[in-house]
């Protein structure tokens, strides 16, 4: 069942009995990393929730084929390749390439981590997702962190996931949301923000629809007002997005 609402209550819970003990073990980075992990998942909640709800919204199955984009820097593709038929793990690097490492792993540091673990059914590569070269329907599921944000073309990404994705397939992702104008992309800078309506906007023109979605406040300063709807406020936005239905006569 796909997240829905404003509420938090529950998924604190839920996150502690049965998912955390596992889960935190494989979003932090190694014991031998350098210098320390970008986020300590056992402290940053709202980074953990982003997580969980996309994991949650996806429904895995057993025979899935899932691609995660956007993934430098992240080791959740160990803890989900177990339990899919196979986990494709991409990324640009873009953001390595202009602005150095992220976190505590070098490019190549990071893709050698993921090689130790030894998971037959897991495969890293250097991809964007504007412009894959994966053949069409080929990924049951596709999932992304606060990554789709720092897209140059984001109409070009939907149209590109909408093409690579199977047509009964999900995309669940998470991207940085705003309740008054949003901030527009800046590629050059960071990316941007979205808000309700450059979203609704850019899906309504794209091959996909949007089935579902929940916030979560990210501004940890100001944490008196979570749970509130204020401008000012950048929130994750969990979205599931599938491809549109296409009805005859």
């Amino acid at each position: 069942m796909i997240l829905t609402g404003l509420k938090d209550e529950g998924f604190t819970q839920e996150l502690e009995n049965n998912f955390k003990s596992e889960f935190l073990e494989s979003v932090k980075a190694p014991s031998n990393a350098r210098p320390a992990p970008q986020y300590d998942f056992r402290k940053d909640w709202c980074r953990f929730w982003e997580y969980f709800a996309v994991f949650h919204n996806a429904e895995f199955k057993k025979e899935d084929v899932v691609l995660e984009f956007g993934a430098y820097a992240s080791f959740i593709c160990i803890h989900l390749a177990k339990y899919v038929k196979k986990m494709v793990v991409s990324d640009n690097f873009d953001w390595f390439y202009r602005r150095g490492p992220l976190g505590c792993y070098l490019k190549d540091e990071w893709i050698e981590e993921l090689k130790k673990y030894n998971l037959d059914n897991l495969e890293v590569l250097e991809s964007d997702i504007q412009d894959t070269k994966f053949e069409d329907k080929t990924f049951d599921k596709i999932v992304s962190h606060g990554s789709f944000e720092h897209v140059k073309d984001y109409a070009k990404g939907l149209k590109e996931m909408s093409r690579i994705l199977k047509d009964d397939g999900r995309i669940s992702m998470t991207i940085d949301f705003k309740f008054g104008d949003e901030i527009p992309n800046d590629y050059n800078k960071f990316g941007g923000v979205f808000s309700r309506e450059s979203w609704e906007k850019l899906v309504f023109e794209s091959p996909l629809e949007c089935v579902g979605d929940l916030f979560k406040v990210i501004d940890e300063v100001k944490e008196e007002k979570r749970g509130t709807i204020n401008s000012d406020l950048i929130f994750a936005l969990a979205v599931v997005l599938e491809k549109k239905k296409i009805i005859n006569g």
